[in-house]
């Protein structure tokens, strides 16, 4: 008889019921396909975590061992840190699950402020639970956003110049492996 797949209702009402009694988690909401109307049977779940800094270690610890009791755990990557956001961000595919129902996961240490809450990026978040009243949408800074990309703009002409002599030379050298790498890092990006 084939076992009926873990949903996504199930694994988050799991780690609700662990998390939310615990003093030092503070909230926890999802972003992504949810947030935009847009979760259907391909949709994983973008799923993040506030906790008090000193309690971090224990978080993940009770989220990887909730996880595992549903699961278990079949494949999982962490990203290597230090994360360009700052926060433990890992990627679960439960044996259970759809294949397509993967957990992308943000820890964050309370002390933090970057919690992916602009909602011309990212909408409106789906709170699960907000202890301290801290998931109040951000307001998208126009302006900064442009400062931005007009210093990465100032800094692409000379970047992307001097790194094509490495896709050139991996294609002379008879490595199109690296040098597809270096094409998908050098110019494409």
């Amino acid at each position: 008889m084939k076992q009926e797949q873990l949903g996504r209702e199930k694994i988050l009402t799991a780690l609700k019921e662990k998390l939310e009694p615990l003093a030092d988690v503070n909230a926890m909401w999802e972003g992504g396909a949810v947030c935009f109307d847009r979760f259907d049977e391909w949709s994983d779940i973008d799923l993040q975590f506030d906790v008090n800094d000193d309690f971090y270690d224990e978080a993940l610890k009770i989220i990887m061992d909730t996880l595992e009791a549903l699961g278990p755990i079949d494949l999982r990557y962490d990203l290597p840190q230090p994360t360009a956001h700052g926060h433990f961000q890992t990627f679960i595919r439960l044996k259970s699950t759809s294949p397509f129902l993967l957990l992308d996961m943000v820890v964050m240490k309370h002390s933090n402020g970057e919690r992916f809450l602009e909602k011309e990026i990212h909408s409106e978040p789906v709170v699960h639970f907000d202890k301290l009243g801290m998931l109040a949408v951000n307001t998208f800074s126009k302006e900064d956003h442009l400062k931005a990309i007009e210093k990465r703009l100032a800094k692409m002409p000379v970047v992307f110049d001097l790194f094509q002599v490495f896709v050139k030379k991996e294609i002379e050298r008879g490595n199109p492996i690296e040098a597809i790498g270096y094409y998908m890092g050098a110019t494409l990006k």
